[in-house]
């Protein structure tokens, strides 16, 4: 749906913004099909579960996973930091 609407703006600023969307659902879905739980696929027509599950979901696993986000939330913020000097903005 989102590569179709992609398609239909002509607008590049516009179609950036869909495609960066479609991106950061296509890795949501593969990192929780990796490391937590399960993803059902093909949800209206089947109820069947794939996933790795590859870190529980106790605490030690809940404990990775948020710090596994703070480790991406801080690169990407250093990332801007030095292409963007966003700390002028602030």
């Amino acid at each position: 749906m989102i590569a179709t609407t992609y398609n239909h703006f002509k607008k590049e600023k516009t179609s950036k913004i869909f495609l960066m969307i479609a991106f950061g659902y296509l890795i949501h879905l593969i990192l929780d099909f990796l490391l937590m739980g399960s993803l059902m696929p093909f949800y209206p027509l089947s109820t069947a579960k794939m996933g790795l599950n590859i870190i529980s979901g106790d605490t030690v696993g809940t404990t990775l996973m948020m710090a596994l986000d703070t480790v991406i939330l801080l690169a990407w913020l250093i990332h801007e930091q030095i292409k963007h000097r966003i700390i002028d903005y602030i």
